[in-house]
Formats: structure tokens, sequence, C-alpha cells
């Protein structure tokens, strides 16, 4: 899992960088979570304050980033998913 980690941040930061608005992770296991706060300092310095990690109490935080209407009904939100194929 940290090989697909560290690939993930490799790609992000080296092809898609400016593209990222944030990155939002909810609920992220607490080992995760610690395990960021070692990863975070290899990530460049454009990247990692744009990641943001939540634990199980997400809902608040998130609500203030993303309107309801955009996050989707799985999540407790508005917008109805179109399933992948």
């Amino acid at each position: 899992p940290l090989h697909k980690v560290f690939t993930m941040i490799e790609i992000a930061q080296n092809e898609f960088c400016e593209r990222i608005g944030t990155v939002l992770l909810i609920n992220v296991p607490p080992i995760f979570q610690l395990t960021w706060k070692l990863i975070q300092p290899l990530v460049h310095e454009r990247v990692a304050p744009r990641v943001k990690l939540f634990g199980t109490d997400w809902r608040r935080e998130v609500l203030q980033l993303i309107d309801e209407d955009n996050l989707p009904t799985t999540l407790g939100g508005l917008r109805e998913e179109t399933p992948v194929v």
C-alpha cells in the first residue's frame, strides 16, 4: 500500500500539480493520518498543503469546503452519482 501512495503522490505532483485544487480524504484511519505526517515532508511544497485528511468527524469541515449539492449521496450530500461501467 505504501508503494501505491508514493506512486499517487509522484503522479499528482509531477503531472497534475497545477490542476489540483484540494484533495479531501475522509474517514481516514488514525494510522494513515500518522503516516501522512511522516510522508508530508517528502511531498512537494505546492501539493502538500492542498491535501486535507479527515477522520470520522468530517462532515462539518467538509461542508465548509464543498457545497452539499456537490457532495455525493453516499456521503450524505444531494448529488446523484453515475455508476461506473
